[in-house]
Parts: C-alpha cells; structure tokens; sequence
C-alpha cells in the first residue's frame, strides 16, 4: 500500500505548476502611449509578473522542494519522519499564499490576474494539504482529492498564462 501511494504522490505532484516568475514582461517601446488607463496596466502587470510575483516565491520554492525530496524517496519514504516536515511545508506554503494575497492591484487587468494566480495557488495549497493528510493517514481517498485539486489548478495556470497574452498584446508589452 505505502509503495503505491508513493507512486501516486509522484505522478500527482509532478502536475503542479510552479507559476510565473520566470517570464520578463517589459512595456514595448514602439507602442504608442495611448491614455492613464493603458499605461497603469502596463506599469502593474509589468510589476506584477517581474517584481511581485517573484519577491514572494522563496515561501512556495521551499515548500515545494520538501514535496520534491520527499516524493524522491518514493517507497523508502518514512512517513513517521516525513509526515512533520510535509506539515511544516505546508505551513510555509500557507505563509506564501498570505503574502500573495497581500499583493494589491488598482486596475481591472491586475485584479483579474492576480486572482487566477491566487485561485491556482490556493488549489494547490489544497493539494498539498491532501497529500500530507494521504502520508500522515495513509488514506487513498485524500490523493484523488489532490488529484483533482492539482487539475484544477493547472486549469487555472494555463488561464492565467492566456490571460496574461492576451493583456500583453492589447497594452503593447513585451514577453521575453
């Protein structure tokens, strides 16, 4: 039993994004300046993606590379050691998704990136909530769970990355 769920562990958390962080916006010079209104949102999702998003990801990295080592031991996994330190890593992760949440946003655009990314976040936290629950209890019904959650929250990512295009490409900024 502890061998399979090892195995699921393992397939389950390889679905979670690691988010956006790693991409560089900037405002493309050639578009012309057209209003307030265009330049707030370049100024803000310029921020958001460069600046905000990537201050706050120390919490998330460490909470996921404790999911990552832990899933590395697959079957030899003891669950007595690891089950404190995969609550401890959700703990640290809950501590991310509090800065996240602290982010604020003035424009419609910013607000409505922001929540995808809060909203995928938090399925994830839910995710891994699950998945320590699954080691601590060995309940296979917690991993179909984070299962579910991880697909939704993967749903949520790509919707966040066509979103995040298709500002790029009406305000004239660009992604390198």
């Amino acid at each position: 039993m502890k061998k399979i769920i090892a195995i699921m562990l393992i397939l389950i958390f390889c679905m979670i994004p690691a988010g956006c962080g790693s991409s560089d916006v900037k405002t493309d010079e050639s578009q012309p300046v057209s209003d307030e209104k265009a330049d707030a949102v370049r100024e803000e999702v310029v921020n958001l993606v460069n600046d905000e998003l990537p201050a706050i990801s120390d919490r998330r990295d460490s909470a996921v590379q404790v999911f990552n080592d832990f899933f590395s031991e697959g079957e030899s996994a003891d669950r007595d050691v690891w089950g404190p330190k995969l609550t401890d890593a959700v703990n640290e992760y809950d501590q991310y998704l509090l800065r996240l949440k602290s982010i604020g946003t003035t424009t419609e655009e910013g607000t409505g990136l922001l929540s995808l990314y809060v909203g995928s976040a938090e399925l994830q936290f839910k995710a891994m909530q699950d998945i320590a629950d699954a080691t601590n209890e060995m309940d296979s019904d917690k991993l179909k769970s984070a299962r579910s959650s991880l697909a939704e929250s993967h749903d949520m990512m790509d919707e966040y990355d066509r979103k995040l295009l298709e500002i790029c490409n009406k305000y004239g900024i660009l992604i390198n």
